[in-house]
């Protein structure tokens, strides 16, 4: 069952994407209650350590931040979708419709690009340049509608319920849906949090991790390890790895939670050093990001960077954002990807590509 007035959700939402309004649609993990973001301006700029913090709204941060802009909403108003005023609905409904600025995909990739871009970056943690790279591909799904997307995100909602999913519309990086199962970095009334999540196998009755797996998890946990160290931060808690299950997958997951006071005041320097982690990035991280960027195929754009909400009293809630679709005018793209190191085959590193991508294609395919 639908959550919620369905048809009053879809009529908002759907009037939102007719006008071309700055927005994002968006529920926590484990919630049953679905918010929206209006923005009263949209502010583009290259992330590099800026203290957001002091500002409400919604942040859009992608993979290559050194080369891509960010995206700034400064909230209009922000409210649940079951309870938006009278007040804000006409003012939804007073703004005139005009198309969405989505662009064409031309960028058609296959088994056989992927397999070139494994190649290579297999081939360089083979000479031993770096430890772990994420290739990711972009998987183009034809004669899906984006005036369809607040169907389709309000079916995610119902489909993936412990993840954090969005449905977004950002002039200048366009619209983008996605489910992502990875914290990035949270800071709440009492401490941040953050999670190494790292490891994907098909969920089952039996979980035995492989030596290639455990490795993956050991290479993220101890790089946020070393992060915190860097920073002066004590680790609070850690717990795991343990394994949590999303849809089809199961991941291996380690939580570390640290005091609220233990970063500087410019928390947006800890964020940049932070991003991305080597759970969309690599290892060695900046090696890892220069070879991803020259071999694959596709612009990630927001695909690997982090979105998430600043609230007024600076406290936030960042999410990576991985298992996405970007709407274009001829389809989607659905973005995936997967952890190589020495123990990777090719075969195995693009189906759990297929795996990762099951829920989303599901909810496309409705």
């Amino acid at each position: 069952m639908q959550s919620g007035n369905y048809t009053k959700q879809i009529k908002i939402l759907s009037d939102c994407l007719q006008r071309a309004i700055p927005f994002v649609a968006y529920r926590l993990p484990g919630s049953g209650k679905i918010c929206l973001l209006v923005a009263e301006k949209v502010d583009s700029f290259f992330f590099q350590g800026q203290d957001l913090f002091s500002h409400r709204g919604f942040v859009l941060v992608p993979f290559d931040n050194e080369n891509a802009p960010a995206y700034f909403l400064k909230t209009r108003f922000d409210a649940e979708l079951d309870s938006i005023s009278i007040e804000q609905i006409q003012w939804i409904e007073q703004q005139p419709k005009i198309p969405l600025n989505l662009g064409v995909y031309h960028d058609f990739s296959c088994l056989q690009n992927y397999q070139q871009s494994f190649n290579k970056l297999f081939q360089a943690i083979q000479q031993g340049k770096i430890e772990k790279a994420i290739l990711s591909r972009c998987h183009f799904v034809e004669h899906v509608e984006a005036l369809k997307a607040a169907s389709f995100f309000l079916d995610l909602c119902v489909l993936q319920s412990s993840t954090y999913n969005y449905l977004s519309y950002v002039p200048g990086c366009g619209l983008w849906m996605g489910a992502s199962p990875e914290l990035f970095l949270c800071r709440n009334e009492c401490f941040f949090e953050t999670v190494s999540l790292a490891g994907t196998m098909k969920q089952s009755n039996q979980m035995d991790w492989s030596k290639k797996d455990l490795k993956e998890q050991n290479i993220v946990t101890n790089y946020i390890s070393e992060q915190l160290r860097d920073f002066n931060v004590d680790v609070v808690d850690k717990i795991g790895p343990k394994t949590v299950s999303v849809g089809q997958v199961a991941h291996l997951k380690t939580v570390f939670h640290f005091s609220k006071d233990s970063l500087p005041k410019n928390v947006g320097k800890f964020v940049e050093a932070f991003h991305p982690t080597p759970a969309v990035c690599g290892y060695p991280k900046k090696l890892a990001k220069q070879l991803i960027l020259q071999t694959e195929t596709h612009q990630r754009s927001l695909y690997g960077g982090f979105l998430g909400k600043i609230d007024a009293d600076g406290q936030f809630s960042f999410y990576v954002n991985i298992r996405c679709v970007q709407f274009f005018e001829n389809g989607v793209g659905l973005y995936v990807g997967g952890g190589i190191t020495a123990m990777s085959n090719v075969e195995e590193e693009y189906n759990e590509t297929i795996l990762k991508a099951d829920g989303l294609m599901r909810v496309l395919s409705k």
